[in-house]
């Protein structure tokens, strides 16, 4: 005689029946205001380290070094990987200079920088491991506050993204965009 046992927590057809139905009342009563909210692609396994979450201004720009790990060794020497960064909070000048007024920024600053990475280790071998360093400045639009980073590839988000603080203050007379070279004042012509 064969006795078959079914796992003790698989739930039964009663059981899915009802929570099937407890969702869709649940649905039912959230007003429908039309709204679709995005949902970031989540991440494929990789991951961002960067070496100071607080990062200090020098000569009108910030350093940002991180370590990266990639979801796959890639089959080339350097990878291409864009850096979205997107302002979340704007440090002004505030009554204490050693604490600036933090405004929220809506919708978010976003700025992309792409760049080459050399994924090769030390023996040339070429690794899921790389290091990066950006360079922030006040010129492309950056300024201090609170920025959340978002390393991608090709293929989309490589890890969840880092919340970064540029440290400084903020002058009211500085651009919210990156500077653009003047076409002279006739207009260029």
């Amino acid at each position: 005689m064969t006795v078959v046992t079914f796992p003790p927590n698989r739930p039964t057809l009663g059981r899915r029946a009802f929570v099937t139905c407890g969702v869709a009342v649940m649905c039912s009563l959230l007003p429908e205001t039309g709204t679709v909210y995005a949902q970031p692609k989540p991440s494929r396994g990789g991951a961002v380290r960067v070496v100071r979450q607080q990062l200090r201004e020098h000569d009108d720009a910030w350093r940002l070094l991180m370590r990266l790990r990639l979801p796959k060794v890639p089959t080339e020497p350097e990878v291409s990987l864009r850096f979205r960064l997107a302002q979340v909070v704007d440090f002004r000048p505030g009554t204490d200079p050693d604490h600036p007024h933090e405004t929220p920024v809506e919708p978010p600053r976003i700025i992309v920088q792409e760049q080459r990475v050399d994924v090769r280790d030390v023996a040339g071998k070429v690794s899921v491991r790389a290091r990066a360093e950006l360079s922030l400045a006040r010129d492309n639009g950056f300024r201090a506050g609170v920025w959340l980073l978002t390393v991608e590839d090709v293929d989309g988000p490589i890890a969840a993204p880092v919340r970064l603080t540029l440290l400084g203050v903020n002058t009211d007379s500085e651009p919210a965009t990156p500077s653009k070279p003047d076409a002279g004042v006739d207009g260029g012509t």
